[in-house]
């Protein structure tokens, strides 16, 4: 057995693989993720701050780190199971590998604080409706397997607004002074699903969890 071989066994043994936004890697339930934005290259960002209304707060932050990491989650029943290809089209919750908080819109009366538009926290709460964001690709359609140098918007299904970043809604002292999050950029639900440049995602690097029966398959053609 060639070493080639034996790092592929290694790496299907452990059921998990590291991945690089280069890659043609199709993303799977259960990986996590950087979520960076496209026109700003900011990292989707939460951490123990929260926002006046005592909700945990979600930003952008220029900066990378381990809090900017997100597990990939089912939304929607039945459960295809960890290691299942995510496809263009399907709904998605993300979570905070974090904190175990899960993105959601804080609802239609809860405004950003720049911007205006709905603001964005996350909360325990995994089954709340407004958790929940449907994947459009940007260059594929529905049915097609998502991958790791895809681009993409996420639109809340029940808010039926596009996450969205924007280079013109920064934190800085004028807006928000002596905040931590002086320097990150405002991330919020718009109020409508008319589509933009500013709502456009894609992945960086992560953590993927592979599909235990597709993984015994490619083991065998190695061997």
């Amino acid at each position: 057995m060639t070493l080639r071989r034996l790092l592929c066994y290694f790496i299907y043994a452990i059921n998990f693989s590291f991945f690089r936004e280069a890659h043609a890697t199709p993303l799977t339930y259960g990986s996590t993720v950087y979520f960076i934005h496209s026109n700003t290259k900011c990292n989707l960002f939460t951490a123990k701050i929260t926002w006046s209304n005592g909700n945990q707060a979600v930003t952008c932050s220029k900066e990378p780190s381990s809090e900017n990491m997100w597990y990939l989650r089912e939304s929607e029943l039945p459960y295809k199971g960890a290691g299942s290809a995510i496809l263009c089209g399907d709904t998605i919750r993300i979570q905070s590998t974090h904190s175990d908080r899960f993105i959601e819109g804080s609802g239609s009366n809860v405004k950003s604080m720049i911007s205006r538009q709905y603001e964005v926290s996350c909360k325990d709460e995994s089954d709340c409706i407004n958790s929940k964001f449907t994947i459009e690709c940007i260059r594929k359609k529905s049915g097609e397997k998502l991958e790791i140098r895809d681009k993409f918007r996420l639109l809340n299904t029940e808010m039926k607004g596009y996450l969205r970043s924007s280079k013109r809604n920064l934190f800085d002292n004028s807006n928000c002074p002596r905040c931590p999050i002086v320097g990150h950029y405002e991330v919020a639900i718009t109020l409508n699903s008319r589509k933009s440049e500013d709502d456009i995602w894609e992945f960086k690097q992560g953590l993927l969890i592979e599909n235990l029966m597709e993984s015994s398959d490619k083991l065998k053609d190695e061997l």
